[in-house]
């Protein structure tokens, strides 16, 4: 198999990892919502609960972040070779730098940890409020 079928599949792994990973998040606020205890003063949320949220909260944002990044990164990649172009058929081979995709990563990786470490932190609350009585 060429180079190129294993960048596909990496494409196709993290795209996938990257849905999941949103999916898992917005469950898992949903997952704390349910937990919450209303009182005379309105929702509290436990604080046993409070740095899954948080962690949840960073991953969305990590979520964006990485969309937004790599918009930046490419689109002005794009629009200063795009300017450099002798015609406007003219699409030459361009190598990009190695290290334009790092902040790109940086948020991906961030994104995925922050979800497993909140469904952690999810599943031992949960266990924790099982009764066996």
């Amino acid at each position: 198999m060429n180079l190129e079928y294993y960048k596909d599949e990496y494409y196709s792994f993290s795209g996938l990892a990257s849905s999941t990973s949103r999916q898992l998040a917005l469950a898992g606020i949903a997952i704390i919502w349910v937990f919450n205890s209303h009182g005379q003063t309105g929702y509290k949320l436990p604080n046993e609960l409070l740095f899954p949220s948080i962690c949840l909260i960073l991953s969305l944002g990590s979520d964006l972040l990485q969309y937004v990044t790599g918009s930046i990164i490419w689109g002005c990649f794009h629009r200063f070779h795009e300017k450099t172009r002798k015609s406007i058929t003219d699409n030459p081979d361009i190598e990009a730098p190695f290290y334009f995709t790092w902040p790109i990563n940086f948020f991906f990786y961030i994104k995925i940890v922050t979800v497993l470490i909140a469904y952690i932190f999810l599943l031992k609350y949960a266990i924790s409020s099982v009764s066996f009585e």
